[in-house]
């Protein structure tokens, strides 16, 4: 059965990727309004945490183990040779691209979206409220938790199924890995169902989806992706604690310039460390 499973084509193997990942998720909504019946919290840390845990990783190995096969090497698991280099390329990457990253959001937060303005903002709001209501916990096991439920368990949850399951798949479908990066950043930005950061994080998305394409580990990808999820954190706990006020949501402006200079900067540095390499292995 598994062998008639890999031999699929692969659009049926992104149909049954979205099948999973759905039948997955409705569980984890039953369970989880059964689990609120109980008296349990579903806006829980716990609650997210498994809830990330199980619907993201839980489908991407499932899916791979059934599909494809060897989990661990289809997801680029295994560190190899210099890959500490590639991870640290990629922290440098998120630093360098955060200021015109901040540049594009504030312009999509600034989006009016007419008749649909109202609601949309309500759901934006909904999420927002919930992450300072997380936040607004000072303490240090606090901002360890925060650190683990907002940037550790997400990077590695959607690394592995947008980028390690979703992103291979698609390249496969299109026989051409640009078009599936793009369409998986596309569909990445779209899953978080914020219309009012969708460019910023089909951006990130693209990014990363690079990252991964060349830097040939999931770890590359999970490292950038907590990296840009814990900043976010630091700034709430330090503006928490008095050590600056800093607004989350806008990062300190370093001008259009400086803006651009540093994400050809970024460009320089993955031409250099990753492109060169490739070609160089080549």
């Amino acid at each position: 059965m598994l062998e008639s499973l890999r031999n699929m084509k692969p659009w049926a193997k992104v149909l049954c990727l979205f099948g999973l990942w759905m039948l997955i998720g409705g569980l984890v909504i039953a369970f989880t309004a059964a689990g609120m019946l109980t008296g349990a919290d579903a806006e829980s840390k716990t609650m997210q945490a498994v809830s990330q845990l199980i619907m993201f990783l839980g489908t991407a190995v499932l899916y791979v183990w059934l599909f494809e096969g060897q989990p661990l090497s289809h997801l680029k698991v295994a560190v190899q040779g210099r890959q500490w280099l590639n991870i640290l390329t990629a922290l440098v990457i998120m630093v360098l691209l955060l200021p015109v990253i901040d540049i594009v959001a504030q312009w999509n937060d600034s989006w009016n979206l007419g008749m649909l303005e109202g609601k949309l903002r309500m759901i934006t709001d909904m999420s927002k409220q919930l992450m300072e209501g997380w936040m607004s916990d000072t303490t240090v096991w606090g901002f360890v938790s925060n650190l683990i439920v907002m940037a550790v368990v997400p990077a590695i949850c959607e690394e592995v199924f947008f980028r390690g399951a979703l992103q291979q798949s698609l390249g496969k479908w299109f026989r051409n890995s640009h078009v599936a990066i793009i369409v998986t950043a596309l569909i990445f930005s779209l899953v978080h169902g914020d219309i009012y950061g969708f460019v910023p994080r089909v951006i990130m998305g693209v990014v990363l989806g690079y990252l991964f394409h060349y830097g040939d580990s999931i770890w590359v990808n999970i490292a950038a992706h907590c990296l840009n999820n814990a900043i976010i954190v630091v700034i709430y706990f330090l503006n928490g604690k008095g050590v600056c006020d800093i607004d989350p949501e806008h990062l300190p402006e370093v001008g259009t310039f400086w803006a651009l200079a540093m994400t050809g900067a970024a460009v320089l540095v993955f031409y250099v460390t990753m492109l060169m390499r490739r070609k160089a292995k080549n």
